[in-house]
């Protein structure tokens, strides 16, 4: 089911099948009652989006809104901590700190 040919980033829409702005949805994984983790296809139309390089990317959802993009699901998971325990600002440094000290690769 897809609503229009509009695209948009609203979790709430986009669970009634409406199109992603940032590219093909693929799946959404919720991760709790606050936070949920859109994994897509990126649109090759982006200009800094390469789909063969990059065939799957997530973005970081906390209460519905949007937080931050990750390339990994790990990436988006520590996005997802941060902007639900920290203001804004702090929470991507923290996620990026946290993953480095995971090992997990940088955005």
């Amino acid at each position: 089911m897809r609503i229009g040919n509009e695209r948009t980033s609203d979790l709430a829409l986009l669970r009634k099948g409406a199109n992603y702005t940032w590219g093909k949805l693929v799946k959404i994984h919720d991760l709790g009652p606050r936070y949920s983790v859109v994994e897509f296809h990126p649109n090759p139309k982006t200009p800094y989006v390469e789909a063969e390089e990059k065939p799957v990317e997530y973005t970081a959802y906390v209460d519905g809104k949007q937080a931050a993009g990750s390339l990994t699901i790990e990436g988006a998971i520590l996005i997802c901590i941060g902007y639900g325990s920290l203001e804004p600002n702090e929470a991507r440094f923290m996620a990026m700190g946290a993953a480095k000290l995971l090992g997990i690769p940088r955005d």
